[in-house]
């Protein structure tokens, strides 16, 4: 039998079991949904004591959920998990966001817009329109050229760069430009410290006029051996002459001693005599030998002061040298691009102290491809479209073209140029059009070059170089006149050929 004992909250266990039979009123609707198409609708009346039961029923199921919720929450706030009741939320919501056959269409895109993967794809195909209408865009407004007789590359002005350096060490004394200034060659820009360099030329030019000192006092010495020699050879002289008279006296006592005249001693006293003058000449002779030694010695000596005067004198020159090397001046017209320096900071030998920039040698380096940069010929001409001047063609020669192919810089802008080989080429602008803009050509200036592969087909209208592109300070020169007409021939008497018939000939006055 069915214990129908009451319990404490009311009801019987009866009543207990049909609620926990009875289905939840959500789960009901969903049935009641889902068979709809398969049964026909049927009203259904229950009195009012059954209705009481099911609700009954339907709040003593609740309450023992709602124990357990709050079971949970309790233990969750004391750092335990909800593995159950977040399994089966999760379940819930994923049945809640799957399509089911009764949704409207509206409530089934609401669904379909919950799942990633659709609205991942919905951004991939927004990304890829843009795509498609940007590179359709380009095509449409992509500049052609000129044909194909014309080839192009893009690239920047470039000119010479010269470092202005010191050739000594020392101190910067003076910096006469700034930076952007216009400068015309032998132009100083600046000036290294003096002090060290003017000591030293003063002691060179005294070293000089000590040398110039001692090459006199050997000249002097030159002139005294010279006089010793002289007096040498006079000595000779002298001695030759009493030379003579010994030997003639000798001469007359040979002759007396033979007769008896004279004794033997007095023969003998004579001939002594002139032995002696004999060696007294041989002793002036070697005195006058002597005294050409001297004079040859003080010549030798003269040079190496005339050597010392010259050497003294190399040095002052190279202290000069030195002072005017100190006085850093512009190699070249130009324009003056960094300062690398300020006045009193110490340099080593080769320091640089301005960055110089020669506006006469201005050039623009492009690549192209093979196919085309093999038909480019050195000395071609070519025009130079700057950004800033896109209305004003620079005209340009081929200077160099390159020998082998090399991958293309990222200064080119396409990724498929970028792919290729390419040949480096160098369109040089014309020195005379450069005087004339001095004042605006910047290298670092982005631009395009136009090179013709065609010699013979014209330049178009837009690369055409006017005499305004020229000098912009002429204005555009007006039409010459027509050239005036040729006289008319006069005709003049006949001139009978010989051997035919008279023919008129006619002859310009």
């Amino acid at each position: 039998m069915a214990d129908n004992t009451p319990h404490s909250d009311g009801t019987t266990p009866n009543q207990n079991d049909d609620a926990a039979k009875t289905p939840a009123p959500n789960q009901t609707a969903r049935q009641n949904v889902d068979s709809g198409k398969n049964s026909d609708t049927r009203p259904v009346t229950a009195d009012k004591n059954t209705r009481n039961t099911s609700t009954d029923s339907n709040d003593a199921a609740k309450k023992p959920a709602d124990k357990q919720t709050s079971a949970s929450t309790d233990k969750d706030k004391n750092g335990g998990t909800r593995t159950g009741d977040d399994d089966k939320s999760s379940k819930r919501k994923k049945k809640d966001d799957e399509i089911q056959p009764g949704d409207s269409a509206k409530t089934k895109v609401k669904k379909k817009m919950k799942n990633p993967w659709v609205k991942r794809g919905i951004i991939a195909g927004i990304i890829l329109a843009i795509g498609v209408i940007v590179y359709l865009i380009y095509n449409s407004t992509r500049d052609e050229g000129y044909g194909p007789g014309f080839a192009s590359g893009n690239g920047r002005l470039e000119a010479t760069e010269i470092d202005v350096s010191t050739k000594l060490a020392g101190r910067i004394s003076e910096i006469r430009v700034d930076e952007g200034d216009f400068v015309q060659a032998g132009e100083i820009l600046a000036v290294m410290q003096l002090d060290v360099l003017e000591a030293q030329l003063g002691e060179a030019k005294a070293q000089v006029v000590k040398a110039q000192a001692d090459q006199a006092s050997a000249e002097a010495q030159i002139a005294v051996r010279q006089s010793d020699v002289t007096a040498a050879q006079a000595t000779v002289a002298q001695r030759q002459s009493e030379l003579e008279q010994t030997r003639r006296r000798l001469d007359r006592s040979t002759v007396l001693s033979e007769r008896g005249v004279i004794t033997g001693q007095q023969f003998d006293d004579d001939e002594t005599t002139e032995m002696a003058a004999q060696a007294a000449v041989e002793t002036a002779r070697a005195q006058v030998k002597v005294a050409q030694a001297g004079v040859l010695a003080a010549q030798a000596d003269a040079q190496g002061a005339a050597a010392s005067v010259r050497a003294a004198q190399a040095s002052v020159d190279s202290v000069l040298a030195d002072i005017k090397d100190s006085y850093l001046p512009a190699p070249r017209n130009g324009r003056v691009q960094y300062r690398i320096v300020q006045p009193g900071e110490v340099l080593a030998a080769g320091g640089r102290v301005l960055n110089f920039v020669d506006l006469a040698d201005v050039y623009m380096n492009f690549f192209l491809p093979a196919e085309q940069a093999g038909r480019v010929a050195i000395g071609g001409e070519a025009r130079i479209l700057l950004d800033a001047f896109p209305e004003r063609p620079l005209p340009a020669r081929i200077t160099y073209v390159a020998e082998t192919a090399q991958f293309t810089p990222k200064t080119v802008e396409t990724e498929s140029e970028r792919q290729k080989l390419m040949f480096r080429i160098k369109a040089k602008v014309d020195r005379d059009l450069l005087r004339n803009y001095e004042e605006l050509v910047k290298p670092g200036l982005p631009g395009v070059t136009w090179v013709r592969l065609d010699p013979y087909q014209p330049w178009p209208d837009a690369l055409v170089v006017r005499d305004t592109d020229r000098n912009p300070a002429v204005p555009p020169s007006a039409p010459s006149a027509p050239p005036p007409a040729p006289a008319p021939l006069q005709p003049v008497a006949p001139v009978a050929p010989a051997g035919g018939q008279p023919s008129a000939v006619g002859v310009a006055r």
